[in-house]
């Protein structure tokens, strides 16, 4: 069975293999809590990413006290992890926007908090709300890298004028530690 497979319908089959004492970071989901950083993390809710031909991303809003932060799987080429938030466009290099605004397509490089990012991915998909019934949304995402691939910063693009910008850290998968299942 895949990592994402609760994803495309298979719940019954998941949670009759499911092993409460060998939860990975792949397996959270709304309700889990984790430790990060010395804190306890809650998930609130979970959403996907259908990048077409079996390629899914998850991305999970979780939160510790008042801070909420995306933590975003990615095992199409390894376990991939990162931990952003959510930033204002107009944060970003003015020329860079200006240029994303006019043209809807980014510059291949930016600069944000004095760390130069370089255009990593453009990917074209669906994202939907796991724990809804939506079909989900179109939608364009780029992702951009620092040189030593530690920062990243993901733009995604909604319809034709709308843009959603988050920046944080590729996190190691030890890094998150001592999940626990939500309580039935």
């Amino acid at each position: 069975m895949g990592v994402f497979d609760f994803l495309r319908g298979n719940k019954g089959k998941e949670e009759a293999s499911f092993d409460p004492l060998n939860i990975r970071v792949e397996d959270l989901k709304k309700g889990d809590l984790f430790d990060y950083k010395l804190e306890t993390w809650s998930v609130l809710e979970e959403f996907e990413y259908d990048w077409g031909s079996e390629c899914f991303t998850k991305e999970l809003l979780i939160e510790a006290g008042k801070e909420r932060k995306y933590l975003t799987i990615d095992i199409e080429d390894g376990l991939e992890l990162t931990i952003q938030d959510k930033i204002k466009l107009r944060s970003l290099d003015e020329n860079f926007v200006d240029h994303l605004l006019s043209a809807q397509e980014p510059l291949k490089k930016l600069s944000h908090d004095g760390i130069k990012y370089y255009i990593d991915s453009k990917n074209y998909g669906y994202y939907r709300n796991v724990n809804t019934s939506s079909k989900g949304e179109e939608c364009i995402s780029w992702d951009f890298y620092d040189a030593d691939e530690v920062h990243v910063i993901t733009i995604d693009q909604w319809g034709d004028s709308e843009f959603e910008v988050s920046a944080g850290k590729v996190v190691k998968p030890n890094e998150i530690s001592d999940i626990l299942p939500k309580s039935k």
